[in-house]
């Protein structure tokens, strides 16, 4: 292991690399793919700015129908970043923080974290509890659940908003653009709550239908689920007037009902099987509208935060390396990427500095990633 040495890298050798402009556009987006590809390793993620508006706005059109939490409009993607600078920044009464992953100054991907579920409305979603009763005669037993309405989330800080151009998807980003929040909470507990929770979209049919929704929710909601969806981010009311108090038994609803009640949809399956190798856990709890499952982990328990390791060099070539996760800064200069490195020697990739764009007296924190 050699000593930490910011690498100076010439004009030349940053282009050959593509981290300079694409000089024609029409041909790098052609080869996009290929492109991406090549450019896995280096994937960066960061706190989203100003000079973001632009790239998200083109990465939000291309998303598909039912990414309800993805902000639609210029307006409301200027809106978001502006929280997320202010939250960012000390700004109590914000409640975003708006993440980015890019590829040569071009943006591939989009996370979010809310500091604190329930601040301006409670966060509703459906309990599942387990029930058994016996009698002595005749010697029989029930076991049945019961779904009723909570605010169990409140006060949590909540993953949310994680979206992927379609095309950087299967190559890398997106579990960068995941763990990038966790070393994010690692290094800045002050912003958020001591619990981070996932809410995972539920699972749809393949006729794009919810069983969830249409056989339980939407008997109180009368709305389409999009339109539902859309507006509890507005104002959640609704649920709270409309949807019962009581418990109510799951096994007298339809059987696709239980059978998808707190199942993941397989476009969000690989990001929960990623949170749950870093420490989360299921919960008893469910999305309201599609019965998605919630999931939860103590932000100091997270394998981010109980195993990350200062870099004291950077690898060699006799050395065996794995992916790390490489993270630095504070604030809105908070930057992390996944690098081949050495966890046991504490030993960063050699060009992180320059991907990291740290000078020499920043310090690089290393995390294992489960691969």
């Amino acid at each position: 292991m050699t000593a930490v040495k910011r690498k100076t890298w010439k004009r030349s050798e940053k282009t050959r690399l593509g981290l300079g402009l694409a000089d024609n556009l029409s041909s790098y987006v052609a080869n996009q793919e290929k492109y991406l590809h090549r450019l896995v390793p280096l994937s960066l993620f960061r706190p989203a700015n100003l000079n973001d508006l632009d790239g998200i706005c083109a990465l939000v059109a291309d998303a598909e129908p039912g990414m309800t939490t993805l902000p639609k409009t210029r307006e409301a993607v200027l809106s978001q970043i502006e929280e997320s600078l202010r939250c960012i920044n000390g700004d109590t009464s914000a409640n975003r923080l708006l993440f980015v992953i890019e590829h040569d100054n071009r943006i591939y991907g989009m996370s979010a974290i809310l500091p604190e579920m329930g601040r301006d409305r409670p966060y509703y979603s459906f309990k599942l509890s387990q029930h058994s009763r016996k009698s002595t005669h005749p010697k029989l037993q029930v076991k049945y659940t019961t779904v009723h309405l909570t605010t169990d989330l409140d006060g949590t800080s909540a993953l949310a908003t994680l979206f992927l151009s379609k095309a950087a998807r299967g190559k890398g980003l997106g579990k960068t653009l995941s763990l990038g929040r966790l070393a994010f909470a690692a290094t800045h507990p002050e912003l958020l709550s001591t619990d981070l929770i996932a809410d995972l979209r539920g699972w749809f049919d393949d006729n794009g239908h919810s069983p969830f929704w249409d056989g339980f929710t939407s008997k109180f909601i009368d709305l389409p689920l999009d339109v539902a969806d859309r507006l509890s981010v507005e104002d959640g009311r609704f649920i709270l007037e409309l949807v019962p108090a009581i418990p109510i038994i799951l096994e007298f609803l339809p059987p696709s009902v239980a059978e998808c009640a707190g199942k993941v949809h397989e476009t969000s399956a690989r990001a929960m099987a990623i949170l749950m190798k870093t420490g989360f856990t299921k919960t008893d709890l469910v999305d309201v509208f599609e019965g998605g499952p919630s999931i939860i982990c103590k932000a100091e328990k997270t394998v981010v935060a109980r195993e990350k390791t200062m870099a004291a060099g950077v690898t060699d070539d006799s050395e065996t390396t794995s992916p790390l996760l490489h993270f630095t800064g504070k604030g809105e200069q908070f930057r992390a990427t996944i690098q081949p490195g050495s966890l046991a020697k504490a030993a960063a990739a050699p060009n992180v500095h320059d991907i990291l764009d740290a000078t020499d007296a920043d310090t690089i924190w290393l995390a294992p990633i489960e691969e």
